[in-house]
């Protein structure tokens, strides 16, 4: 979603998540570039998520974030993360915000640490 932003073209991520019976949530944003750091995606069909057996089950949240771009406007807050191998990542804003993205998701009535996977890579080439 940022690589599409940073280049002004139609966003490529859409119909991929789309394909796969998800809307688009919420976009996670960065406070210090407005950059886009990951998003929120829900399961579109809730019904018959609730009849499917466990295994197998597709998550019903999923909370992806982007990895670092070296080649952007966010280059800068991207090496921040520089914090991982320091042991101090969080102390970030990104974290924090992601922290409380995840928290959020929890809190919605009839969801589970099951029913919410987390996506996402460190690192991430142009």
């Amino acid at each position: 979603m940022q690589r599409d932003k940073a280049m002004k073209r139609e966003a490529l991520a859409n119909p991929w998540y789309e394909s796969f019976g998800f809307s688009l949530l919420e976009t996670l944003i960065n406070p210090d570039d407005s950059s886009i750091y990951g998003a929120v995606y829900m399961y579109k069909h809730y019904d018959s998520y609730q009849k499917t057996p466990l295994l197998g089950k597709p998550p019903l949240y999923v909370i992806a974030f982007r990895g670092t771009m070296l080649s952007s406007v966010t280059w800068k807050s991207d090496m921040k993360n520089v914090r991982c191998l320091l042991n101090i990542l969080n102390q970030g804003k990104r974290a924090n915000n992601a922290k409380r993205a995840i928290e959020n998701v929890l809190s919605y009535p009839n969801v589970d640490t099951e029913s919410v996977w987390l996506a996402g890579h460190f690192w991430e080439q142009a």
